[in-house]
């Protein structure tokens, strides 16, 4: 499980969405934003990804 806070972008999080973001320890991956609007952690993806 990745621990730590996640740096939300300055964008406003769309429901059922996945977004990517980074945390301090600088791992990337994607949150899904689930329609309760509750950020929930997706599978890690070392490196780059899709935007």
């Amino acid at each position: 499980l990745l621990e730590g806070r996640a740096e939300q972008s300055t964008d406003d999080w769309q429901p059922g969405l996945y977004r990517a973001y980074g945390t301090a320890e600088g791992f990337l991956g994607l949150v899904e934003v689930a329609m309760d609007g509750d950020i929930k952690p997706h599978r890690m993806m070392a490196g780059r990804f899709p935007r």
